[in-house]
């Protein structure tokens, strides 16, 4: 599944610079973070404070625009493999289950999508 978030920034500050300010916010947020080529790709970003039950790869990069850049986060999840786990187990046990994986399956997007937007704010307040 995509997800995609764009977010404009006004500042003064030069891509290169944005960029590693990017780079050190989504470190907090995300198992494994790494620039190249003027990308910032971070990978199985925390949806909850106790872990991740999805696997993800975001690409954020910048497009330049009036007064500043606009930040575009591409992000491609899935649920991860012990989900997948739990949901085979629980429909042998207690079919019942289900009901509640699917519902954080469906629901990962929205916390998703709050986990990077919260790390926009961050980025937006150091960069003033």
């Amino acid at each position: 599944m995509t997800l995609v978030l764009t977010e404009r920034i006004a500042t003064k500050k030069t891509e290169e610079e944005l960029l590693k300010i990017i780079e050190t916010d989504f470190k907090q947020i995300s198992d494994n973070t790494c620039l190249k080529e003027k990308v910032v790709n971070a990978e199985n970003v925390k949806i909850w404070d106790i872990g991740t039950m999805l696997n993800s790869t975001t690409e954020i990069s910048l497009k330049p625009c009036d007064n500043g850049f606009l930040i575009y986060a591409n992000a491609n999840y899935r649920a991860s493999f012990w989900l997948w786990m739990f949901g085979v187990i629980a429909f042998f046990s207690e079919p019942y289950c289900l009901i509640g994986i699917v519902i954080i399956v469906f629901l990962q997007k929205k916390h998703l999508s709050n986990s990077i937007e919260a790390c926009f704010k961050r980025i937006q307040t150091e960069v003033l």
